[in-house]
């Protein structure tokens, strides 16, 4: 028995990185399945997560302001940054939808979550490759990263978020890798620009600037020299 298990051990030892992409890419389609199936879904809404944001929109498209004053009625309270609603409506009233083609209204988001989703799954392999990792390395990482995103990232700003802030961090490396002063200039301009598109998405985008700007304080000499004259 001893030796048996012994054989077996030595069998996955050798085989580890095949299995983990074995593994890794039977979960990627089954998430890419689950994903394309969750598009169409009769059921209007995933896991309780939709509904404030879905309400929002349809009250856009039927005229009404996305902020309005809470405290009179119908008491309407829009929760997040207003990109993904701007974004979501512009794609509705595109497709000529109204407030009443509901079911499609949540179509439309959460096909908007999923093309973020891959936005987000690609800056996570820029950002794997610019650590210096294998091809190979990076694009396993990015799918594993693509198969954990909560359902919160399904149909919310959620998508938006998350993306953003993974091209920021990558923006910050650029710009941590530029030795001229204009590309110096010019990718700080570019991580302000994706930080703030980030909080336009999602107000916990504010820990960004706090982030970054206390790593650059604190642990690097780059933001003396940004404006040299």
């Amino acid at each position: 028995m001893s030796v048996f298990l012994h054989s077996l051990y030595q069998y996955i030892a050798q085989r580890t990185y095949s299995l983990i992409w074995f593994v890794a890419g039977i979960l990627g389609l089954v998430t890419i399945y689950i994903r394309l199936k969750t598009i169409f879904l009769v059921n209007p809404d995933i896991g309780g997560i939709e509904s404030n944001i879905v309400y929002s929109v349809l009250r856009m498209l039927s005229g009404y302001p996305l902020y309005d004053n809470p405290e009179i009625a119908p008491y309407a309270i829009t929760q997040y940054s207003p990109i993904y609603y701007y974004l979501t409506v512009g794609v509705a009233q595109l497709s000529g939808l109204t407030p009443d083609d509901v079911y499609y209204v949540y179509i439309v988001g959460r096909c908007i979550s999923l093309v973020f989703n891959g936005i987000y799954a690609w800056g996570i392999y820029q950002l794997a490759r610019k650590v210096a990792s294998p091809t190979s390395i990076s694009v396993l990482v990015s799918l594993v990263a693509f198969c954990l995103l909560p359902p919160q990232s399904y149909a919310r700003p959620d998508s938006q978020y998350n993306a953003f802030v993974v091209w920021t961090l990558l923006a910050v490396i650029r710009w941590m890798n530029s030795d001229r002063n204009k590309s110096l200039l010019f990718s700080t301009i570019l991580v302000a620009l994706l930080a703030a598109i980030a909080l336009f998405c999602k107000q916990s985008a504010i820990c960004l600037p706090i982030i970054i700007g206390g790593y650059l304080v604190l642990f690097s000499r780059r933001p003396w020299q940004i404006f040299p004259f």
